[in-house]
């Protein structure tokens, strides 16, 4: 008869909020979580934000594919109406189409 599929250890696919991680295997089998702008305490203006290049964004360890979430809560709230709480529990589509019109894309 057929295994039953296979499902990941928890543990290595989400951290404690349920956030999936940016994991690689240290040399000793543990699981190290990268770091990502979402553990940034860093805030970043909206103007200067939206025309980083990658390079600058990199350097500044912010993942270029979330960099919304390197602005304060404040200037996150005013410029997508909504908290980033709210924000990430949004299909992907929607997330995409809000970050296009804020030019955060």
């Amino acid at each position: 008869s057929p295994s039953p599929p296979t499902v990941p250890d928890e543990q290595e696919t989400f951290n404690a909020t349920q956030q999936p991680l940016d994991a690689t295997k240290n040399t000793d089998g543990h699981t190290k979580q990268s770091s990502s702008s979402a553990n940034n305490t860093q805030s970043i203006p909206y103007e200067e934000l939206k025309s980083m290049t990658l390079h600058s964004l990199n350097e500044m360890e912010i993942n270029p594919a979330h960099k919304e979430m390197a602005l304060s809560n404040d200037e996150f709230e005013a410029i997508f109406q909504l908290s980033k709480e709210s924000f990430a529990v949004l299909p992907m589509w929607k997330q995409t189409r809000l970050k296009k019109d804020t030019s955060l894309f």
